[in-house]
């Protein structure tokens, strides 16, 4: 029987013969079956935003259960059995302090990927927000939310006047939906 890397991916290698890349959060690494499933590919880029449990959880974050601790191992683990390309991706969302960079720096000698990936979240500032952009939108956004949490709690969704039904729409929005 196919395993699940080898179901989606044996038709499109036959087809097009091109080589199997794997992006993984590395999450699961530490279990042998995804290691052998992820052997299967020609080029796995593992992403780790952090080098310590604490940015781990700031900025990923994990599962009950996954830490840092685990993915190193499970990388470290991976890195041993596996014989193709092996890339680590990091996204930086800032300056690190050094002794961070130290843990990381140790950690990429220790993995020995083949690749290093370093990215930076940056993108230019929208000339208009989207949820200004969304005009009377907002309404039915309002009451969407609202209903959902009035189900959640068991209580009745508030009801807007046409005052505050207008404050709404004409509400700056400088952010997102989650205002």
């Amino acid at each position: 029987a196919a395993t699940p890397l080898q179901a989606p991916a044996e038709p499109m290698i036959q087809a097009t013969g091109k080589p199997v890349v794997v992006l993984t959060n590395a999450s699961l690494l530490g279990d042998p079956e995804v290691r052998r499933e992820l052997a299967l590919a020609d080029f796995v880029a593992a992403k780790v935003d952090a080098a310590g449990a604490a940015r781990l959880r700031r900025v990923d974050r994990p599962v009950e259960g996954i830490g840092f601790a685990e993915i190193r191992q499970g990388l470290l683990s991976f890195r041993r059995e596996y014989q193709g390309q092996l890339a680590v991706q990091t996204m930086l969302l800032g300056r690190w302090p050094e002794r961070e960079q130290a843990d990381y720096v140790a950690f990429i000698a220790e993995s020995a990927p083949d690749e290093i990936q370093l990215c930076a979240p940056t993108r230019p500032r929208p000339l208009v927000h989207q949820v200004a952009a969304r005009g009377e939108d907002i309404l039915a956004l309002f009451s969407h939310f609202t209903i959902q949490f009035a189900e959640e709690y068991g209580c009745e969704p508030p009801t807007l006047n046409a005052v505050d039904a207008a404050n709404l729409v004409q509400a700056p929005w400088p952010g997102n939906i989650r205002q």
